[in-house]
């Protein structure tokens, strides 16, 4: 109703006739949300009218007056993204939240932006170009909209698909899927690798407790592992994909090495959000799929998992040696909240199937015991019963917060 007002033929997408909808139409710009199997999207392709995603809008309204660096990944792009544009000193958009053409559509847009990239967003790219693109890691994910593992890696491929010779890819060693993307649909430009080993030339990795990188013939020491504000495997790897990306990008080695040390990442992304009787209590919403999963629950020794949700496709099978090795219960909700305590069960694990957050909070403070991680890291979407993970993420803070209070005395 508000589009219309405003003088916009706004259609419900259950009512379209694609013929007469595109009649007249030369471009179609469509929401990542949107899988390219819809009739409209089709209807489009076939015709051979170009179809954009935001990003590639975004791109060609710039018209050349800004450098990317395209960030990309199933799991760590938005900290990651977040991490180089501090260490770079510019804004970052894109997938993070705030969308790129509200950068880059006016008389004087950024010479430089940071674009966190999902797979839906390149997908309807044609011309976008990144100076710098960065594969984080790469796990079947979003199967749902892609249909295919092969189609979800070709599209995330597209972050370098447009580069230039002088451009840089920054790929992580240490993800099988991920080097073998880059080796399948080689960049144009430079290829530097990051890893949690001892770095090689052309690469960023950790020597001694040490971001190194070792780039254009130089070694520098980034930073002291044990000076970065989180802890864990995931966040270091963040952490050396953002030095390398930042450094091929042109910032100073002092400023990512005050960017990476005083970076916190923001809420519900591994985010402890309370300590009660010697248990931490650790919201990470975010991850909503297996692959993000399980570095959350390798980053703690002893926990009680809260997962379950929207089921994207996914195979939560691989999850099940970490679960037997760190979980001491499972705590499911959601729609995949069987699947899941039926993987539990397998491998030996007690399992509580509470079916909703309210119910599962209180259910781990009774198993928990001094030392334990209660962690809510779902492995799935959160659309059966939130309208995004950040809901999800409050609603388990709202409930952990009510165990801090004291409960009413029940009168005799």
């Amino acid at each position: 109703a508000e589009l219309r007002s405003a003088g916009v033929d706004a259609r419900p997408g259950a009512d379209l006739d694609e013929e007469s909808l595109l009649s007249g139409i030369d471009l179609v710009v469509a929401s990542p949300g949107v899988p390219p199997s819809r009739g409209v999207l089709v209807a489009a392709v076939a015709s051979g009218r170009p179809v954009w995603g935001e990003p590639e809008l975004a791109y060609r309204l710039a018209e050349g007056r800004t450098r990317f660096v395209g960030v990309t990944g199933t799991n760590g792009k938005t900290s990651t993204s977040e991490l180089i544009a501090a260490c770079l000193g510019v804004p970052a958009a894109g997938n993070i939240g705030t969308p790129l053409v509200s950068l880059l559509a006016g008389p004087e847009p950024p010479p430089l932006v940071v674009a966190e990239l999902s797979s839906f967003q390149l997908h309807f790219t044609d011309a976008l170009s990144t100076q710098v693109g960065v594969l984080l890691n790469l796990a079947p994910d979003h199967l749902d909209w892609h249909a295919t593992a092969q189609a979800y890696a070709d599209d995330k491929a597209r972050v370098w698909a447009r580069q230039p010779h002088d451009g840089v890819a920054v790929v992580n060693r240490d993800d099988e899927q991920a080097v073998a993307v880059a080796a399948r649909r080689p960049p144009a430009g430079q290829l530097v690798r990051f890893t949690l080993g001892a770095p090689e030339p052309d690469e960023v990795g950790v020597t001694d407790g040490v971001i190194t990188a070792r780039l254009s013939g130089r070694d520098l020491e980034i930073a002291a592992t044990d000076q970065l504000a989180v802890s864990g495997p995931h966040h270091l790897a963040n952490a050396c994909a953002a030095a390398a990306a930042a450094l091929c990008a042109g910032a100073a080695p002092a400023d990512v090495t005050r960017a990476i040390t005083a970076f916190r990442p923001g809420p519900h992304r591994l985010e402890l959000v309370a300590t009660l009787d010697e248990v931490d209590w650790v919201d990470d919403s975010k991850a909503t799929n297996p692959h993000a999963a399980a570095a959350a629950l390798a980053a703690y020794r002893s926990v009680v998992w809260i997962a379950g949700g929207l089921d994207k496709g996914l195979d939560f099978a691989p999850l099940a040696p970490l679960v037997a090795e760190r979980a001491r219960a499972v705590i499911t909700i959601g729609a995949t909240g069987p699947d899941i305590a039926e993987l539990a069960r397998s491998a030996g694990v007690r399992v509580v199937e509470a079916g909703t957050i309210d119910v599962a909070v209180p259910a781990a403070a009774e198993l928990a015991r001094p030392g334990d991680t209660v962690l809510l890291a779902p492995a799935c979407a959160s659309m059966d019963q939130f309208t995004d993970y950040v809901a999800r993420g409050q609603a388990f803070r709202s409930c952990v917060e009510h165990l801090r209070r004291p409960q009413p005395t029940e009168r005799v």
